[in-house]
This record gives structure tokens, C-alpha cells and sequence, in this order.
């Protein structure tokens, strides 16, 4: 579990001290607007950006399948959005995770061999863990000859043959211009 200090704006650091009596704090009104805060060894924000250092609960998982329709993105969009910022305490956080898993969606659906697998389903997982934050899985059904797979293998082996991801973006670049 993470642990914070506390420095009011004569520069005097408290800590450390968990996240419970931090709220308590700044329930009561104990704390000025001046006050910073900072997680572990990281470093001091203002008191009021207090949650976006707050880490994710470690026990917070997500398992769903949905049907490969375009649709379904937008539903779950929504729904995930709502569901998020139940969970989680920053806004911004919710936001982006929420962006990552819609994109991760609109791949699976793109990318999924539908014609092999009709009555497939897109799978998602989200799941956090206290030192990395929020991990989101999609799954789709392909095969190792799937038009896609073979695509992406291509892809991440010419990547690995790039000095620099700027090399392989150049070299992207001069394939698109042919």
C-alpha cells in the first residue's frame, strides 16, 4: 500500500502516512490550500491534485465478451466510463483508461477473423495491479494464418530490425510514399 508526506507551506514534511488519514485531514479542513502532498519518494503536488496520485485499488477486475458489432463500442463506452469513475478517484485517469479499452475494441472487431469464427465474441479484461496501475486485454478469434496476424507479424519483425523507433517510422513513412 502507498504512503504519502505531507508539507505545509513553511517546507515541514510529515510522513509517512496513509491514505485514509490524509482524507481525514482534508475532511476535517486540517489542511491549508497551501499544503502539498506526495506519494512514496515521488514528488510534492498541491493538496488539492491529492487523488490523481492516489494509486488504483489492487483488487479491481473487469471481465466481459461482447458481439463483434460496431455498436457494441459505443455502449461500452458509455457504460465503462460510468462504471470507472465509480472505481477510480481521478477523472483523467477514467478518461484515458477509457479511450485505451475503446481502441483496444475497435482492433479486436477490425482485426478478428469473422468469417471463420461467426459466432465468436470479443473478450475483454481489465484489471489492475498495485505496482503498474490498470492492464486491459482484448481477444478476438484469429488464427496463425489470419490475414491480421500474418500483418502484424511482418510488422514487429521489421520493427525489431529498426536502430530506433524513429528509423522504423521513416521507413514506414518512405513505404507509404511509394
Amino acid at each position: 500500500m502507498a504512503e504519502f508526506r505531507l508539507r505545509d507551506g513553511s517546507q515541514v514534511v510529515v510522513g509517512p502516512i496513509k491514505e485514509e488519514t490524509i482524507r481525514d485531514l482534508i475532511r476535517a479542513g486540517a489542511v491549508g490550500a497551501e499544503a502539498e502532498v506526495a506519494r512514496d519518494d515521488g514528488p510534492f503536488v498541491p493538496i488539492k491534485d491529492f487523488e490523481k496520485i492516489v494509486p488504483p485499488p489492487p483488487w479491481f477486475q473487469l471481465e466481459m465478451a461482447i458481439g463483434p458489432m460496431w455498436t457494441n463500442i459505443a455502449l461500452i463506452q458509455a457504460s465503462l466510463l460510468n462504471y470507472l469513475s465509480t472505481v477510480f478517484r481521478d477523472q483523467d485517469y477514467c478518461d484515458t483508461l477509457t479511450m485505451v479499452v475503446s481502441e483496444l475494441l475497435e482492433n479486436a472487431i477490425k482485426h478478428g477473423d469473422w468469417a471463420r469464427f461467426p459466432s465468436a465474441l470479443v473478450k475483454l479484461r481489465i484489471r489492475t495491479d498495485a505496482k503498474v496501475g490498470a492492464m486491459a486485454e482484448v481477444s478476438n478469434p484469429c488464427t496463425p494464418d489470419s490475414g491480421s496476424v500474418l500483418l502484424l507479424m511482418r510488422t514487429v519483425s521489421a520493427l525489431n530490425g529498426s536502430a530506433s523507433p524513429r528509423q522504423a517510422y521513416q521507413r514506414r513513412m518512405i513505404e507509404i510514399a511509394q
